[in-house]
């Protein structure tokens, strides 16, 4: 069985708010892509305080200097149990050395 991913408009927002490259914002909707074909596999549940599932999805983006960038995603499913929506997300980065 195949999801749908649908971003609230706070989360697209926040994305689009944080300028990123067109290869940040192509692994982004590619990892999406993904969390579709099997989700149970790709999702982790948080416990309390709150009982929410994440995603997350680490990124390399080439460069001088290299960067590796976790965006970690809310995730829900929808009433419908064939949707995924994403609530929030966040991201984080750091340089990383030659590999």
């Amino acid at each position: 069985m195949s999801y749908a991913v649908e971003l609230t408009s706070p989360a697209a927002a926040k994305i689009a708010g944080w300028s990123l490259s067109r290869h940040l914002q192509s692994e982004i909707l590619k990892g999406l892509d993904r969390l579709t074909s099997n989700p149970s596999q790709s999702l982790i549940r948080v416990g309390p305080p709150h009982d929410v599932l994440h995603f997350d999805l680490v990124v390399h983006e080439p460069g001088d200097p290299p960067r590796a960038y976790l965006f970690v995603f809310t995730v829900f499913y929808a009433t419908d149990e064939e949707t995924l929506v994403i609530k929030d997300c966040e991201y984080d980065s750091q340089e990383v050395g030659p590999e």
